[in-house]
Parts: structure tokens; sequence; C-alpha cells
């Protein structure tokens, strides 16, 4: 492969990488807003506190029993306000997992290893889903336009098929460029060529493929490392802390944390696995019907076998009939009737 192509497919998974970063920033700036724009707006807990109204200040001398009554009723009132929140605040802590992610660095390496593969695998399959179109593999034109070739009663026309190659550029239009120049040769030597070069075009078509198996098989076994880490962490804080400190909590707390790696892992390899999959099935179709295609094609050239191909305007040439072989220590004397033969010395 040339050092020209090698670089401008780099260039196109890092471009894609790219708009896979920012895809995945927008997402992230989108599920923090809600947050950010409550407290902009007065509804966070801030505002709660602003909104609540000054007490009043205690009456000086002595109470009257109307008046007794009335602060005791607002007492009552009061303390019950002071219970309905305190009633609704005991509800079950939401679990964030950006924000779990952001807050333990020293377990969370794996997960950022895990997320660069991510998006080099998500990068590349947009590059295939682009890629495995049926106009850039194997194109509709080209295979009708082939077989009314083939279907005509003089035969196909090689020169008119190298035309339409080079009308409609893809892995089907190198294979079959590649039987028209061994036009002339022995039939066994062209399927020989063909194979070659579809087996080539199958390798560059499933190349960027292999990310994505890449991905399915790495991003688990790089969750677990992150996860056996991150427990072995929990244990050895756990072990370390005094008798004062809660041990349960901070153990779970520890392996919570690090089972996020393999939750990570699970979630990136299991569309990754999906897409290779479904990949591979639509190389093999699209692969299956250019071999069809050149079933079609092969048998076509068996008349132009040993003579090549003619060119326009004039007559096909005729093989020459091979000259008789003269033994080497042989004169043949034409002027004798009788054609006698004399050993020379």
């Amino acid at each position: 492969m040339k050092m020209r192509d090698v670089f401008a497919r780099w260039g196109v998974v890092l471009r894609w990488t790219a708009y896979a970063a920012l895809c995945v920033a927008l997402v992230y700036g989108y599920a923090r807003g809600p947050a950010a724009r409550a407290d902009e707006n007065g509804a966070g807990p801030a505002a709660d506190e602003a909104k609540t109204p000054p007490e009043k200040p205690p009456v000086a001398g002595p109470l009257s029993a109307k008046q007794a009554e009335q602060l005791a009723d607002e007492a009552l009132a009061k303390d019950e306000e002071i219970k309905k929140p305190a009633a609704a605040a005991v509800e079950k802590p939401r679990f964030d997992l950006i924000k779990e992610i952001l807050d333990r660095p020293e377990h969370m390496w794996a997960v950022w290893l895990i997320l660069l593969l991510s998006l080099m695998a998500m990068a590349t399959a947009i590059e295939r889903i682009l890629g495995l179109r049926r106009r850039r593999v194997i194109p509709s034109e080209l295979v009708a336009a082939l077989k009314t070739l083939a279907r005509q009663k003089s035969g196909m026309d090689p020169r008119e098929a190298m035309l339409l190659c080079r009308q409609y550029p893809s892995a089907a239009a190198t294979v079959v460029k590649t039987m028209l120049q061994k036009v002339g040769r022995p039939i066994a030597e062209i399927e020989h060529a063909v194979s070659e070069a579809s087996e080539r075009e199958a390798s560059r078509v499933y190349a960027n493929v292999r990310w994505q198996t890449l991905t399915f098989n790495v991003a688990p076994m790089l969750g677990l490392a992150g996860t056996v880490y991150g427990m072995l962490l929990a244990f050895f804080t756990t072990a370390n802390l005094s008798l004062s400190e809660n041990r349960m909590a901070n153990l779970a707390t520890g392996i919570y944390a690090a089972l996020i790696c393999t939750f990570a892992g699970l979630v990136v390899a299991i569309p990754a696995g999906v897409l290779a999959q479904l990949f591979e099935g639509r190389i093999l179709k699209l692969f299956r019907e250019l071999d069809d295609l050149m079933l079609t094609l092969i048998p076509q050239l068996e008349r132009f076998e040993g003579r090549g191909v003619p060119h326009k305007g004039r007559a096909e040439p005729v093989a020459e009939k091979p000259a008789e072989a003269v033994e080497p220590d042989t004169v043949r004397l034409p002027d004798r009737p009788a054609q006698e033969t004399f050993q020379t010395n």
C-alpha cells in the first residue's frame, strides 16, 4: 500500500474521531445543562432559601389569651411546615455516572482508555457505513451494463467493458479490469487473477471493520482491568481505616466505583460487536454478487484465448501453423524426386 493511501485513510479516521468527540461533548453539555439553568432561573436551593419569609419579631410585654392562642397556632403551623420539607428531603440519592467518573480519577483510568477506543470505533463505523454503500463496491448500473454486453449475440466486447469500468470506479470495476487485462490468456490464468484481485479488494474493504472487532475484544478487558484495580484500591483503603470510621460504607463505595469500569467496557463493546457482524454480512453479500457477475463474464472471453482482442476494422489474426520439425543431423535434398536424405558427418 502506498504511503499516500495510508495517510489518506488515517486522515479520514482522525477527522471522524474529532466529529465523534464533538458529539460526545455536546451530549454531555446538554445533560449537565438543566441544573445550571435551574440555578440561573431561581429554581435551585438558594432560590428556595431566598423565598422563605422572614420570621416575625417576638411580641414584648404580657400577652392576652387571644394573642397566646394565635401564637400557639402559628407555632404549630410552623412546626408542620418544618416537618414536611424534612420528610421530602429523605429521598434516595440519585446516581450520576458522569459525576462519579469525574470525581474519582484514580479509579477511572480504564474508563478514559475505553472512551478513546470508543471514539475510534465510532469514527471507523461512520466511515464504513459510507464506504459500504453499493455504488462504492458493486454499482447496480455497472452490473446491468456488463450483463447487457454479455447477452449480445456477437459476445461481450472487452473495449466497451473497460470503458464501463472507468465510468463506474468501484471494487467491482477493479476486479473486472483485472480480468480484461488478461484477455487472450488461458481461462485458468484469468480465473486465478480474478480470484486474487477479489481477495485484495475484500481485504481493503474489510480494513476498517477490524477496529470494531478490536473494540469488541479489548473494551471488556480494559473494563475488567479497571475493576480489579478499583477493588484492590477499595480493600487497601478499607484495611487502613481507623476504628472510628465506617468501613462497610467505604468498601461499598469503592466496589461500586470499580464496577463502573466494567459497565463502561460492556456499553462500548456490545454495539461494536453488533456493527462488526453487520459490516461482515454486508461485505459477504456484496462480494457474493461480484462472484456471480464474474461467473457470467469469464466464459465470454473463451473466444479470445490465444488471440487477444482484435482492433476495429481489422481482421482477426489467424494463428500460424508451426513449421515441420527437421532433425538436426538430416539434410533434405529437394532436387531428387525420391527426396533422398543423407546423414551428414
